[in-house]
């Protein structure tokens, strides 16, 4: 062990600090600093951050309109659809500014997707490719961020889709 004197030279040298090099022994109390710095106990952390100003209630809501919005698409006028299912996107996309876990996150964004495939198709079908490939990318890039795979494969099949009819 080099001495005192050497310690800051071999420290600076190497672009450091003397104690990331030569950590001094002894007992060290993580929560007792975490307490001291914040005020909490790691418990209260870890409970703060898995708290949650959404609950499963909303979200279920949520999962039935979207449901209930991709099951009309065959009898609703487009138009009407469009609208409605830009309402809804807003709306959940809306709940990304509050707090949310991670599963909740997860499925905003999933829920997202579904809307955003929804749109993309009635865009589609209502002659404004443009737009409809857009609105695509969106819905598998948020494929990808919530990584779910069956959003994706929509949002290749409607690629897909779009080339065999154009």
């Amino acid at each position: 062990m080099p001495s005192d004197f050497y310690k800051p030279i071999i420290a600076a040298t190497f672009g450091t600090v003397t104690h990331a090099i030569f950590p001094v022994t002894g007992q060290r109390d993580g929560n007792a600093e975490i307490v001291a710095v914040s005020g909490m106990e790691t418990l209260d952390i870890i409970s703060r951050l898995q708290a949650s100003d959404v609950d499963n209630a909303t979200l279920d809501a949520l999962r039935i309109t979207t449901d209930r919005l991709c099951s009309e698409y065959p009898y609703l006028p487009g138009a009407q659809l469009a609208a409605e299912g830009r309402q809804w996107l807003k709306r959940v996309a809306g709940l990304q500014s509050q707090r949310l876990t991670l599963a909740q996150h997860r499925e905003v964004l999933t829920l997202s997707g579904w809307l955003a495939l929804l749109i993309g198709c009635v865009e589609y079908d209502m002659g404004d490719r443009g737009a409809a490939e857009s609105t695509r990318k969106a819905a598998l890039s948020l494929a990808d961020e919530s990584g779910n795979a069956e959003i994706a494969g929509w949002a290749h099949e409607m690629r897909a889709w779009f080339a065999l009819t154009t």
